[in-house]
């Protein structure tokens, strides 16, 4: 997952270099850029939600009373 993240990271970095920078051409790659992006971040949202999930049900488990 660290390198979802590092990827995060680089492509906003690059969007951004692109908005201040860019050619026509590379203007025009924005929309794929920017939609890749949200991809990733889905991506991580759903592994950190996943891991919360996980943590909450180990934790509930240890507050019910045990048989």
């Amino acid at each position: 997952m660290e390198q979802v993240y590092k990827t995060i990271d680089d492509l906003s970095e690059f969007i951004q270099q692109i908005i201040e920078n860019g050619s026509s051409e590379e203007l025009q790659l924005l929309p794929e850029l920017v939609n890749a992006l949200s991809n990733l971040i889905s991506v991580s949202s759903l592994d950190t939600n996943l891991h919360f999930r996980e943590q909450l049900r180990e934790e509930s488990k240890n507050l019910l009373p045990h048989q």
